[in-house]
């Protein structure tokens, strides 16, 4: 393409002056100077690259604008210049246009580089000015190319990238077309999160793409859970939003009862293995925990706190070994048992042997009462002592242990309780003077400890055995001594009927509402010890009976002490302890009418029977 002055003859003129100056050597020079002033007027913003030369006043213009409307603005712009003449663009194309379109900006060892396709000029020196001050150095280089085909809202697709870029150490920020890729290592937990919280809302029409965003790596990567049994506190490293709400659907499964507060920060560098299972076990074996905390350092994991229930802590600590991923390890616990408050320990002795019951520190503890119980010759040793903390101060377990089966020596059957340092003792002793024997063995527990109930009974003391030879069938107040069978020994069948026998003849009587024997009943009850003294085989079980009126708990306890009391008379008439047993029965099995005085009495009774 040409353009040309309206008129020639001036031109001509004009010619004809310069060819006098040209033969005055002075061509090269006015030549030059007409490319230059025409290349100041072409400028750079409408022509990516361009290239000038003059033949006399004609100039001729190549290269690439960066679209047909500025091809049109160079040409003029050459033209216009003060002595060109005429301006030839036919070497002058447009940009290329880029499919699919890209741009790239990477951030690395303090510096942003540039790469991938600018529209024009004032799109590449934005992009530049904005590379450098988004460079934590502020250094920037620039290696774009210019091209057709830019997207729509790539300006602001790019100042956003460039908003991103101080959130990290590392990225690299890539539009495509109009699709914004990011990936890098946050700089920060904080500028992780705002970067992720950013990507969620790009501006105008841009969309967002990969996004592959890491926190900042940390050594050892570490995460804790805490519970106090109301509320769950999770803190520490955290990989991302999505290992995030895992551990917190796993802690709300654990203990949905819990409040659950979640102050984690993000960080790369978790271990390697199913980290989020791993994490689950962790917090089911938490909520089995009155209080305290799981740890991870990396793949190593620790357990602290206090049980919940009595099961074994080293159960619990062993379940929650077994529950871990490959890869993870339980490298310590140290689980307390439940707190137990009031702290109970008691001992019972009964016709079997001696039952423990409550409450001991530890496994040594538990193994060394049920040691001493066994020591102490008061039979077969039955335990239900469970592992508890709780155990009171300045109590000395093991004297107080000590004193209470001294006490139960002195008993027939009989029962010491500890709850936290008072101790308390019943039962059934076999005299008065074993009953106070048992009061004094208990005052000696150990220090710390307090005799707070005593609620033994005791038959009154017998008074002097009649002159002989009365017989002991006959006479009319009880044996200081024990009785002498009265006949040959009878079989299991024959005793049962001699026994039904003795007590068809009269009732075994009682203080009103209380277990002690009514004198009156102890003739009778010498018959019956010489009975069972002729029944030498027979194991012997004392039934207490009462009628209807009352509590029924109360009146099974009831039955229970004077069944007790009778096998303390029987005893101490001659029978074997181990051929008697007690049991109380209230009002079950009614041999009369509960609704009629003379009924009730008939149902307040005692029988024994013969067992196998």
């Amino acid at each position: 393409m040409s353009y040309n002055s309206a008129k020639w003859w001036p031109g001509a003129l004009l010619a004809a002056v310069g060819w006098a100056a040209m033969n005055a050597g002075t061509t090269g020079a006015v030549e030059g100077d007409l490319v230059a002033r025409a290349g100041r007027a072409v400028g750079d913003m409408t022509m990516a690259t361009a290239t000038l030369a003059a033949s006399g006043r004609d100039v001729s213009l190549a290269g690439a604008a960066f679209t047909p409307a500025a091809r049109e603005a160079a040409s003029i712009a050459a033209l216009k210049t003060p002595g060109v003449r005429l301006v030839d663009s036919a070497g002058v194309t447009t940009v290329p246009v880029a499919k699919p379109y890209v741009w790239r900006a990477r951030l690395g060892q303090g510096a942003i580089a540039l790469s991938g396709s600018a529209p024009d000029k004032a799109s590449r020196d934005a992009l530049f000015a904005a590379a450098k001050a988004a460079a934590p150095g502020g250094v920037a280089s620039d290696k774009m190319n210019y091209a057709a085909g830019a997207p729509a809202d790539y300006a602001a697709a790019s100042a956003f990238a460039f908003s991103l870029l101080p959130k990290f150490a590392t990225a690299d920020a890539s539009l495509t077309d109009g699709v914004l890729s990011v990936a890098g290592a946050a700089k920060d937990p904080a500028s992780y999160a705002a970067a992720l919280d950013a990507l969620k809302s790009p501006p105008g029409q841009v969309a967002v793409g990969t996004v592959a965003v890491t926190p900042p790596p940390v050594a050892p990567y570490v995460w804790s859970a805490t519970s106090d049994g109301k509320a769950l506190r999770i803190e520490g490293d955290v990989p991302d939003p999505p290992a995030r709400a895992a551990t917190l659907a796993a802690a709300k499964a654990a203990a949905p009862a819990m409040g659950v507060e979640d102050v984690g920060v993000y960080a790369s560098g978790a271990p390697t293995g199913d980290y989020a299972a791993a994490k689950a076990a962790a917090l089911v074996a938490l909520a089995g925990l009155a209080s305290g905390e799981a740890r991870f350092e990396d793949a190593n994991v620790s357990l602290r706190g206090t049980a919940k229930s009595y099961d074994d802590p080293v159960s619990l600590a062993a379940a929650f070994a077994k529950a871990l991923p490959p890869g993870f390890s339980l490298a310590k616990a140290d689980v307390a048992p439940a707190v137990a408050k009031p702290y109970l320990f008691s001992l019972e002795r009964g016709a079997q042997g001696v039952t423990l019951d409550g409450f001991a520190p530890d496994d040594a503890a538990r193994d060394a009462a049920i040691s001493v119980a066994k020591g102490a010759g008061l039979g077969a040793v039955t335990s239900h002592l469970r592992i508890a903390s709780g155990a009171v101060a300045g109590v000395d377990y093991p004297a107080t242990e000590a004193a209470a089966l001294a006490a139960l020596k002195s008993l027939t059957t009989g029962r010491v309780a500890l709850s936290d340092a008072s101790a308390s003792i019943t039962g059934i002793a076999p005299s008065a003077e074993a009953a106070i024997a048992a009061t004094e063995a208990l005052a000696r527990s150990g220090p710390g400890v307090a005799v707070v109930s005593n609620a033994i009974e005791a038959p009154p003391a017998l008074p002097p055995p009649p002159p002989p030879p009365a017989p002991v069938a006959d006479a009319s107040s009880p044996p200081s001594a024990p009785v002498a069978a009265d006949g040959p020994p009878l079989a299991a069948a024959q005793c049962q009927s001699a026994l039904n026998d003795d007590l068809a003849s009269a009732t075994v009587k009682f203080a009103t509402g209380k277990a002690a024997l009514d004198p009156a009943s102890y003739p009778l009850l010498g018959h019956v010890a010489a009975t069972a003294l002729r029944c030498a085989a027979a194991k012997l079980e004392v039934d207490g009976y009462t009628d209807d009126m009352g509590d029924a708990a109360a009146n099974v306890a009831l039955s229970e002490r004077r069944a007790r009391s009778v096998v303390a008379f029987l005893i101490g008439a001659g029978v074997s302890g181990d051929r008697l047993s007690a049991k109380g029965l209230g009002a079950a099995d009614p041999v009369a009418d509960n609704s009629t005085s003379a009924g009730r009495a008939k149902n307040r009774r005692i029988e024994i029977k013969v067992v196998p």
